[in-house]
């Protein structure tokens, strides 16, 4: 069962869903394509998503204030996927 929690940026949704014993309760974030059909809402092709641990929220969520307060931390893809290669 999932729950569409409550964000006040136009297009984007947040739902709460069960992750199973291993992620435990998660977020997925929504972004509809403006430039596409709105109510059609049923295509794949229509929005882009992001599902999150509780723990992956709290870091991306501190990232993205960091970044509102102009105190962001550069980084370089290589890094970014030798992280991603090292988890996988």
């Amino acid at each position: 069962m999932s729950t569409e929690l409550e964000i006040d940026i136009p297009s984007i949704g947040m739902t709460r869903f069960w992750g199973a014993d291993s992620h435990r309760t998660c977020v997925q974030i929504t972004q509809c394509n403006s430039r596409l059909e709105q109510d059609d809402m049923s295509s794949i092709f229509n929005r882009h998503s992001l599902q999150l641990t509780k723990s992956n929220a709290k870091i991306l969520g501190q990232a993205l204030l960091d970044f509102s307060n102009n105190k962001e931390t550069e980084t370089f893809n290589d890094k970014i996927l030798a992280d991603w290669k090292n988890k996988s």
